[in-house]
């Protein structure tokens, strides 16, 4: 079969875990011959690199704090702009990310009889669950006309299903998060002394909060506590740092462009979440050989983390396991380095080929349906 045309709908390319796969993804169908283009509904800087063939195009570039009739008149443009640029791009199938992204290409696709895959990425209370009544509805409908609802771990779709709306969701697909492989040069030190990292945007949904306070009670010879990422709670997390007497031994490092050198070097890796969708970070971590401990909250980390094997998982909220097992870890180094050598697995499993020949699968599904009716959908 000819390469296909492609397009991603995502809100922006921006930091998150869901504009990180569609950058991969998108990169690695361009190299293989794919024609892709990326839509972003609202301008943002773009945070991860992209193969030279990808081509991006961003519909408006929306305020916050906007007020009602500048939102509608946005949202207008937005589903104009959309319908128009898929309509030109002469696509094999569109693929969108993110509740919003979902609903809105959905309904441009199904205008302009386009192929359609959605993406949940996240825990539905991130998503789905933030309608009202009427978009659900409306948004589950549309799901159960896509040609796929593509999901990163099987607790999402369990999570949809317990929407009344979603209850008979068939047609959903779990394709997991790719890894980059393991870089094979020296990287240079990336902070003085031993430390445990944790990785994510600084927002409730991440629990730093629980992570700091658990770091509290390891005592004064525990390594450093490096947070890698930006958000909303910054401040509120500096002030737990000082009330807690942890300046200096804790360390908010900010936004971190180049993650690697600190996954290879931590002692290591906490994922603290009260809710995910398929943590990245704890993926990333795993692959390049750095033990993991993880809460086991919803969803993805019971399925990447087998404990005692290849990480270990603590009851979600339980402070006393996360403590406990931050100890263990750092005490027991033969079992630290052994559960480091099997999380290196998930480097292979997780790799950017077998996942993008699974996403590859559903496009060439995609592309029979619009063969039967309009072959000029190929290039």
């Amino acid at each position: 079969m000819a390469a296909l045309n492609i397009a991603f709908v995502i809100n922006s390319l921006g930091g998150g875990g869901a504009e990180r796969v569609v950058a991969r993804l998108s990169s690695h169908l361009a190299a293989q011959g794919f024609g892709v283009l990326i839509i972003c509904l609202n301008k943002a800087e773009t945070a991860y690199p992209l193969h030279p063939a990808v081509r991006v195009k961003t519909l408006v570039d929306r305020k916050k704090h906007e007020g009602l009739v500048r939102r509608a008149w946005y949202a207008w443009l937005t589903f104009s702009r959309l319908g128009t640029a898929l309509k030109e791009a002469k696509l094999a199938c569109v693929i969108a990310f993110m509740t919003s992204a979902n609903i809105w290409t959905a309904l441009a696709a199904k205008r302009h009889r386009i192929p359609y895959i959605v993406s949940e990425r996240n825990a539905p209370e991130y998503g789905v669950s933030e309608l009202n009544r009427l978009a659900l509805r409306v948004c589950a409908k549309l799901y159960q006309q896509a040609d796929a609802v593509v999901l990163p771990s099987a607790g999402i779709a369990e999570g949809l299903k317990r929407q009344s709306a979603f209850a008979g969701l068939a047609n959903y697909v779990v394709i997991n998060n790719p890894v980059d492989r393991q870089i094979s040069y020296p990287v240079a030190a990336v902070h003085p002394e031993p430390f445990i990292l944790a990785v994510g945007r600084l927002n409730y949904q991440k629990g730093f909060d629980r992570l700091i306070d658990a770091y509290s009670k390891l005592g004064a010879g525990a390594p450093d506590l490096l947070i890698a990422g930006e958000g909303g709670e910054r401040a509120a997390l500096t002030e737990q740092i000082s009330r807690l007497g942890l300046m200096g031994r804790v360390v908010l490092l900010g936004p971190v462009k180049e993650l690697q050198g600190y996954y290879l070097q931590a002692r290591l890796f906490v994922l603290s979440s009260r809710n995910e969708g398929y943590p990245n970070a704890l993926i990333e971590a795993m692959s390049c050989g750095c033990a993991c401990i993880a809460a086991d909250c919803e969803f993805g980390p019971a399925e990447i983390i087998k404990t005692g094997e290849n990480g270990l998982l603590v009851r979600n909220g339980d402070q006393n396991a996360l403590v406990n097992a931050m100890r263990l870890l750092l005490k027991d180094e033969g079992l630290r380095k052994k559960i480091g050598r099997q999380a290196a697995a998930i480097a292979e499993s997780n790799s950017i080929e077998k996942i993008s020949h699974r996403w590859v699968t559903l496009l060439n599904h995609s592309a029979r349906r619009v063969n039967r009716t309009d072959s000029s959908k190929v290039i």
